[in-house]
Parts: C-alpha cells; structure tokens; sequence
C-alpha cells in the first residue's frame, strides 16, 4: 500500500472496516494533543468530476468540512470505484480504458455515520496512429470463410481493445467480407481487404486459390450404439472432383463427438 501523505490520507475499503471495527476514534479528523475528532458533515472533491483519456493520470483533492463549515486539517478518506478501469492513489487518478464511471468517497461523520460523496469520471481513448489486419495462415481455398483480426494501436504503442472497423474488399466476385471482419472465398484471384476506424487504414493482399476438396464423406467409427453412450468418434474424409482423397492431404482424423444418444 502506498504511504500516506502527511497533508491528506486516502485509504483502502479494508483499513477503513479495520479502524472502525476496532473502535477507536471515529474516522473523521483527529485534533492536536488527543483531542476529541471532528465530525464531518460534507465532503467535497477538487476537482467535482473528471475527463481524461485513457492512460493518463489527473490530480485529485478531497476536503472534508464540519458544521460549522470549517475545513477539517487532515481527512481520513476511501475512495473506491467500481471498475478496474480507474484507479487512485493518494493524490491521483489513473484511467486505462474509455467509458463513463463513477468512484465514491467516503469519510465517517458523527456517530461513524458515513459521509459520501461521488465523482464522475469520463474517460476517452487516445487518437489511433495505425491499425493491423492479422489473420490466419494457410492457403485461402474458394468457398471458405476466413476470420480476420483487427489490433489497433496508440502513439504509445498501446493497443485499443474494442475496436470497431469498416470493412470492404477490392473485388466483390472474387471475395467478400462482413462487418466482423470474416472474409468469404468465392472465386480463384487477387483480392485486397481494406480495414478503416477512426480515418486509420490497413490492407491486407490475398490470392484466392481454387479448392481441392469437392465434398466431405463423414462416417462412423463405431458399428454399434447404445442408448445413453454420451461418446461417438466420426471419421471425415475430403474427396476432390474425381472422388478420390486430394494429392498430398490425408485421411480426416478421427474426432470425438460428445452427446446423449436416445
């Protein structure tokens, strides 16, 4: 846990439950020379709300007063939020994805009544410098589909999770691609997909080859079944236009197909 400042403590959800449940003096400010703590009645934030973008940290202030309206020397106060995406420390705020959040502060009053406060914080992303189409490797056969991975990335290096792109392809009768970024095979050629987010683009080349296997004949393995095996192993075979196995490509191995036969 990181030290305590001597101006101003923020301190975790378990410390906070600790003081209290031990009974010492309630979480409020305590006075010089073991005076009794000074309750507080309002708690307030420097500054009330924050925007930022992701990876960067703010500063953050909190001031407790009491009834009079006295400012309280040396607040004890927790401040949590519910996301991971944001986190404090004793005098900052440190975001790491985009989104709408809220944190809570909280100091103990009289009669270790809490008093609370929350904090909205909207978090952006930083503008993308370049994006990547990623995909599998292998041939591309015609009449196939092929998912494609778009990573995006920041002047940092960091990479954007939940990227939403455009998606085309330069020749639709050779190749088409949907808006996940899946890409169909449909006839032999070159074909380039272009991916754009943000008014950043990539491109990725393909040849489209034709494919050998014609047709999958899918049997059996066993010759008998029982009601209630929950087990049966097919066994696949690709056969190209003449009916015979493709050169150079064997046998589909046997797989296990797990299921309740009745």
């Amino acid at each position: 846990m990181k030290m305590l400042t001597p101006r101003r403590r923020i301190v975790t959800h378990a410390l906070l439950v600790a003081l209290s449940a031990a009974a010492v003096a309630p979480l409020g400010a305590q006075q010089a020379g073991g005076a009794a703590p000074v309750a507080a009645v309002r708690l307030v934030a420097e500054p009330a709300s924050l925007t930022l973008k992701a990876g960067q940290s703010a500063p953050i202030k909190f001031r407790a007063f009491d009834a009079a309206g006295k400012e309280i020397p040396n607040p004890l106060v927790q401040v949590r939020s519910a996301s991971r995406s944001v986190r404090f420390t004793d005098t900052e705020v440190t975001a790491t994805a985009a989104g709408r959040f809220e944190a809570t502060a909280m100091t103990m009053g009289a009669n270790n009544t809490p008093v609370t406060l929350t904090i909205p914080i909207n978090v952006t992303w930083p503008a993308l410098t370049r994006i990547e189409i990623a995909a599998g490797a292998g041939p591309l056969y015609a009449g196939l589909t092929q998912p494609q991975k778009l990573k995006g990335f920041h002047a940092d290096n960091s990479e954007r999770t939940g990227l939403t792109a455009t998606w085309r392809t330069s020749d639709a009768r050779i190749a088409t691609v949907n808006r996940f970024g899946d890409l169909t095979a449909l006839a032999p050629g070159a074909v380039t997909v272009t991916a754009e987010a943000e008014g950043v683009r990539a491109t990725r080349s393909y040849t489209v080859t034709a494919n050998p296997v014609a047709k999958l004949e899918i049997g059996i393995a066993e010759s008998q079944m029982r009601t209630g095996d929950v087990e049966l192993h097919l066994r696949a075979r690709r056969l190209d236009r003449p009916g015979r196995p493709p050169r150079r490509r064997g046998h589909g191995a046997v797989r296990p197909l797990r299921g309740e036969l009745s």
